[in-house]
Order: structure tokens, then C-alpha cells, then sequence
């Protein structure tokens, strides 16, 4: 039997844009014992109104909506009364909401539900990711990654030198019990308001995806470093190993982006970067250098 569930909250970043306040909401999808899937879903206060109107112009899911007990809260303009006060007493009547119309069995797998918690598109998602990592679990490895041009070694093809050089020692800086490090990248503004964000994708594919660190990448990069720093002890040789080892030459981490192509106001996060293994709390930052690379525009 598939149980779904919804969690809302205030956006992760709890920023208000043109007085709008977007909310957050966590879903779980569970088919059984070993088939949890998680995902969020970004909704604005009118996206709720456009579900309940949804449910209420539907005969027999307005039957079953008055059955719930379902109520929405009233709108409001944002600002009345305390901000965050508002906010906090309007989430909770939203979670509230949802929760009622979950529990009735009729409401639980109608459409207009299904589409505002995007479960189909979810759903399609989920089983395309699953079919990509099992083609590239059955593809052949691929050849040695470090070619040479003109008698020199091609240093732009190993993750691990793709960097600043600085950022080499920054595993000896951070405090100790660092398990996660988050950060975000943003257009920090100037003459224009607004950015189209794209980009992204390329870096991805291009350096990222798969099994990026090798043993040979590893031993170019530890060789570079001394030579680069004068020290071997500046290069964090066993963070990479680990990673190797682990993880079978993946990058630990998660990355969640607005779509390409998104006209985005100036200051708001375009897409964010965290270590997924405790150990690698010292890769997050490390890959900047490559990601700010990501372009956005104004044209």
C-alpha cells in the first residue's frame, strides 16, 4: 500500500519577494518497507487557493472535502499584524489543511492533488534516475583521463587540480567536529535587477558526473601539489582516497538548482552545494572554484 505524506513550512530561506512569501513542502511518497521517496515542492498562497477551488468544482470531491473537514485559512495581505507571527499561524493552518485532506482516502489520489505535489512528475523523475545510474553501473570504465598536449599533462581534465590553489590547505582550517558544510551562489546585483541562470548543467556533466577521482588523478594531483607548495602535507591525499574508496571515485555531494533559463532576482540563491559524507565537509567549498564559473546574464 503507498502511504503520501506533506510537511509544510515557511521557504528554506524565509525571504519575501515583492511581498509574497513562498512556502516549502516536504513530501514522502512510501511504497513499501525499502521505497521511500522524498522530494520538495515550492507553493505560493494562491497555489492553495487554486487546489482547494480545484477540489470544490469537482461534485464528488467537494462531498469528500466537506467530509475531511478541510478548511483553508483565509487570505490575508502580508503584513497584517506581525510578519513572521502571520506567517508562522498561516503555516500551521496550512499544515492542517493538508493533513485533512490526505487523511480521506478519496481526496489522497485525486489529480488536482497528485499535480499540486507534483507525485506523477516525481514518480517519472525517479525512474529515470534509476535507469541512468544502472547504465552507467553496466557502461565500461572509461579510458585513463589525463591525457598530454604538447609533452604536458592536461591538468584541466582532473577535478582535483581544478581549483584554487589555496584552496588546497583549507582541510587543515576548518574546526574540528565539521561534519556539513552548505552553501549557496547568488547574483550579488549591481546594474541590473534580474539574471537568467544557465550554465550549470555543462559543469556537471562535464566534471562531475560519475567517477571523477582516480588513483591516477589522485597521484597527479598529490605530485602537482608538492611541487606547487612545496610541502606533500598540504594535499589532503587521504580525503581523496576516501573518497575513492568509499564512494568509488563519486563526489559526495548534492546539489539542487532553479531550472536554466529562470529570470532570477538579484540576491536570491540560484542553486545551492553540500557535502553528503560527514568526512568530506572539505569538498563543498573546494569545488567553487569551478562552479562560479556558472554563468548568468542580463540579456
Amino acid at each position: 500500500m503507498t502511504d503520501l505524506s506533506a510537511v509544510v513550512h515557511e521557504g528554506v530561506e524565509g525571504k519575501v519577494h515583492d511581498g509574497v512569501v513562498h512556502y516549502s513542502i516536504g513530501v514522502t511518497l512510501n511504497a513499501g518497507a525499502e521505497d521511500e521517496t522524498q522530494w520538495l515542492v515550492d507553493r505560493r498562497f494562491n497555489d492553495f487557493i487554486k487546489l482547494n477551488s480545484a477540489l470544490k468544482t469537482d461534485g464528488r470531491l467537494s462531498a469528500a472535502l466537506s467530509e475531511s473537514g478541510a478548511l483553508l485559512p483565509g487570505k490575508h495581505p502580508f503584513g497584517l499584524g506581525t510578519g513572521a507571527a502571520l506567517v508562522e499561524r498561516r503555516v500551521a493552518a496550512l499544515q492542517e489543511f493538508m493533513q485533512r485532506v490526505l487523511g480521506h482516502g478519496a481526496l489522497r489520489s485525486c489529480s488536482p492533488l497528485l499535480k499540486f505535489l507534483k507525485v506523477g512528475q516525481r514518480s517519472a523523475e525517479a525512474a529515470a534516475e534509476a535507469a541512468a545510474e544502472a547504465a552507467e553501473a553496466a557502461a565500461p570504465a572509461p579510458p585513463s583521463t589525463f591525457v598530454k598536449r604538447g609533452g604536458f599533462p592536461d591538468y584541466n581534465s582532473n577535478i582535483i587540480i581544478i581549483t584554487d590553489s589555496y584552496k588546497l590547505t583549507h582541510f587543515k582550517q576548518y574546526p574540528p567536529g565539521a561534519e556539513y558544510v552548505y552553501s549557496y551562489f547568488e547574483s550579488r546585483g549591481g546594474k541590473w535587477d534580474e539574471v537568467v541562470f544557465f550554465g550549470l548543467q555543462y559543469f556537471m556533466q562535464r566534471y562531475l558526473a560519475g567517477p571523477v577521482v582516480t588513483r591516477e588523478g589522485i597521484e597527479q594531483a598529490a605530485e602537482f601539489a608538492g611541487a606547487h607548495l612545496g610541502n606533500a602535507a598540504y594535499f589532503n591525499k587521504a580525503g581523496w582516497e576516501h573518497i575513492l574508496e568509499k564512494h568509488g571515485g563519486r563526489l559526495p555531494v548534492t546539489i539542487k538548482a532553479v531550472p536554466e533559463g529562470t529570470l532570477v532576482p538579484t540576491q536570491n540563491v540560484m542553486f545551492t552545494l553540500e557535502n553528503t559524507d560527514p568526512a568530506c565537509y572539505w569538498l563543498t567549498n573546494y569545488l567553487e572554484t569551478l562552479l562560479v564559473q556558472v554563468r548568468s546574464t542580463h540579456d
